[in-house]
């Protein structure tokens, strides 16, 4: 199962900047609050430019995934985010 939730990630990852996927795996993968919660901000910080990946993830199989990317547009809080 854990195989299967990886690579459905790494596919829906996979021809995104090189540090995203890393964040975003990252922050899915974590159980550290902590850590989840720097991901995050590290990937709000990036701002709009990361909005077109962001809503690519929200048609992913994966509902973590769907949940974080919704969860970081939200943040970002810009009007192309809107759709």
């Amino acid at each position: 199962m854990k195989k299967i939730v990886n690579t459905e990630i790494d596919n829906a990852l996979n021809d995104f900047p090189i540090n995203l996927p890393k964040l975003i795996k990252g922050l899915l993968v974590t159980k550290n609050s902590n850590k989840k919660l720097a991901a995050r901000s590290t990937l709000v910080k990036m701002g709009k430019t990361i909005i077109p990946q962001l809503h690519r993830l929200l048609d992913s199989e994966n509902g973590l995934l769907r949940m974080e990317a919704a969860k970081i547009v939200e943040l970002i809080a810009d009007r192309r985010s809107i759709p």
